[in-house]
């Protein structure tokens, strides 16, 4: 019996503008079944239709996770991006994505994350689905068929994860989970681990460095603050404990591409 599609409530990061851009498309995200859990961490769509000669410029910050996405007909592997990049919605589209699990790997088809970072390579290089795939998401007419057909084809690829997977994933829950986590030092007192271990494993599973994670999820919760409260530019500086506002100005336009005063103009 077909398991019914379980909506993921949880709350979305790393969409820059979210609040105020939802109005240009519907995100619609969802979990995995369980024999998909150590695999895939969502399945998640897009849709938006606008009007002729309207465009949108969505920017994100995402998760440094492995994606496998159908876009213009065409199914890439995207490896783990180390800062933002912008997507131009125009006329009537639809993309369709699978948020691998972090950290995952399939090594049976030389897929590993940390040798990807910042790459887009098409399917069909890895996966002999690729083609049927491609068809059956682009012939699907909804939520239920589109996720029925990319658990079908990654089913084969369930395999129970590796122990330096689990601790790096463990490690970057601590991370986005504690804004008062500043240094690779406090990480390394807080799960009891050497920091020269943590180090390696982030260089293997991720090819990220503790210290690079540290700040690009400070990054999240500069935008979310930006974005969702009235909290001052001081405010924002000091709460992520920042030494001063160059600093923080520095990394924020770093990994945005923008000024926290530029961002915040465009709310």
């Amino acid at each position: 019996m077909q398991q019914p599609i379980v909506v993921n409530k949880a709350n979305i990061t790393g969409v820059m503008h979210h609040t105020q851009s939802q109005q240009f498309y519907e995100l619609r995200r969802y979990v995995p079944t369980d024999e998909l859990a150590y695999l895939v961490e969502q399945f998640w769509i897009v849709d938006w239709a606008l009007p002729t000669g309207e465009i949108h410029v969505q920017r994100n910050l995402p998760d440094p996770n492995f994606h496998l996405v159908l876009d213009k007909n065409t199914l890439s592997l995207l490896g783990p991006v180390s800062k933002s990049y912008q997507y131009t919605m125009r006329g009537a589209g639809r993309v369709i994505g699978v948020k691998f699990a972090l950290a995952a790997s399939l090594p049976a088809h030389d897929i590993v994350p940390s040798q990807f970072v910042d790459t887009r390579i098409l399917a069909q290089e890895k996966f002999t689905f690729a083609a049927q795939l491609t068809n059956q998401l682009m012939r699907a007419d909804d939520d239920n068929r589109i996720i029925k057909a990319l658990r079908e084809a990654l089913k084969p690829f369930c395999i129970a994860p590796k122990q330096p997977q689990l601790k790096v994933q463990q490690l970057v829950a601590m991370i986005k989970n504690n804004p008062e986590l500043t240094q690779v030092e406090q990480l390394s007192q807080s799960a009891n681990m050497p920091m020269r271990t943590i180090q390696r494993y982030f260089k293997e599973q991720l090819g990220l460095s503790p210290k690079w994670l540290i700040r690009k999820y400070r990054m999240h919760q500069a935008l979310a603050l930006l974005d969702l409260s009235d909290k001052s530019l001081a405010e924002v500086t000091i709460w992520l404990g920042y030494s001063d506002q160059a600093h923080f100005i520095k990394d924020f336009k770093h990994f945005t591409g923008a000024t926290p005063a530029r961002f915040s103009h465009k709310r």
